[in-house]
C-alpha cells in the first residue's frame, strides 16, 4: 500500500476465513488513509471505504438473524453499494494493470444486496453464496469414506 510500485497480492485461504481477513483488512486500509501521504491519500480513502463496505456487509449478515430488521437492511445496502461503487472507481482508475478486476461475481453481490433488502431475509441464511467452503468440507466426508474414489464416487453421484 505505501509504495510507487505496488505489486497485487493474493490470499489464499478459504472462502469462509474471507470475512476475518476482510475485517482485518479494513482496520489497516482505514489506518492507512488517516495517516498516508497526501498524493496517495484520495486512492487510500477510496481503497479504505471499498474494504468498510465489504466487512459491514459480512459482518450485518453474521450478527443478522434470519430476518433483517429495518437498521440492518439500512446498513446492509449501504455496506453492499459502498463496496460496489467504490470497487467499481478503482477498476475505472486501474484499467490494463492487474489490480481491481471486476468479476462476474460482483453481479450476484449486488442482486443479494437487493433482494434482502426487498425481502428482509439474511443471505447467510437463504443462499449459498458465501458456502464454497462447504465443497472442502464434502471432500473430508467423503475422504473418510474412502481415499481413492473421492472424486468418482463423491462428486459424480
Amino acid at each position: 500500500m505505501h509504495t510507487d510500485k505496488p505489486q497485487p497480492c493474493f490470499f489464499k485461504c478459504k472462502a469462509a476465513q474471507a470475512p476475518r481477513i476482510i475485517a482485518w483488512l479494513s482496520d489497516i486500509t482505514l489506518e492507512f488513509a488517516q495517516k498516508a501521504p497526501d498524493h496517495l491519500k484520495a486512492q487510500a480513502a477510496l481503497v479504505s471505504s471499498c474494504v468498510w463496505g465489504l466487512a459491514t456487509y459480512f459482518q450485518v449478515l453474521r450478527e443478522g438473524s434470519r430476518f433483517l430488521s429495518t437498521p440492518e437492511i439500512v446498513q446492509l445496502e449501504e455496506a453492499g453499494t459502498v463496496f460496489l461503487n467504490s470497487y467499481s472507481e478503482l477498476a475505472r482508475k486501474h484499467v490494463g494493470t492487474p489490480f481491481w478486476h471486476i468479476v462476474p461475481k460482483f453481479h450476484q453481490f449486488h442482486h443479494l444486496v437487493l433482494d434482502a433488502v426487498e425481502d428482509k431475509c439474511n443471505p447467510h441464511f437463504f443462499t449459498c453464496f458465501g458456502d464454497e467452503d462447504m465443497v472442502g468440507q464434502m471432500l473430508k466426508v467423503a475422504r473418510a469414506g474412502h481415499a481413492s474414489t473421492v472424486v468418482d464416487c463423491a462428486l459424480v453421484n
